[in-house]
């Protein structure tokens, strides 16, 4: 993906917007308690505060194993990102993969409870950095 410097920056404004948007409908989903739903939305908006990252700098990842690759390469090895917030995002990923997928796992609030903060302070590390950077 070549983008010129504008273009590049509206559609991290995209990727933030719908980062944004699920994060919210996460809260709608515990108010229903619909856990599964939860996770889902979690690691959606995740995905999406680093597709923003990864474009802001010029990368390009079609799949999640690619963002997740290139997140990992770029901003957990070089220590911008901690190793933790790093695991936070593949342990996200199986989460809602079981979540979505294997119809033996039922996501639990407990679940929801433990990941909430944590994917949210990192979806506003990640807010910093592409801030940092203008």
């Amino acid at each position: 993906m070549t983008l010129d410097k504008n273009s590049r920056k509206d559609l991290v404004e995209l990727y933030l917007e719908k980062s944004d948007l699920f994060l919210n409908e996460v809260d709608g989903a515990i108010s229903l308690k619909m856990w599964s739903m939860a996770t889902n939305r979690l690691y959606y908006s995740l995905l999406n505060a680093t597709r923003a990252l990864l474009v802001r700098d010029g990368f390009q990842a079609s799949t999640h194993d690619g963002v997740k690759t290139l997140f990992g390469k770029n901003y957990v090895v070089s220590g911008e990102i901690s190793i933790e917030f790093g695991k936070l995002f593949s342990q996200m990923e199986t989460l809602r993969e079981r979540a979505d997928y294997d119809c033996c796992f039922k996501a639990t609030e407990k679940d929801v409870n433990e990941k909430y903060q944590p994917v949210k302070d990192l979806i506003s590390r990640i807010k910093e950095i592409i801030a940092s950077r203008g």
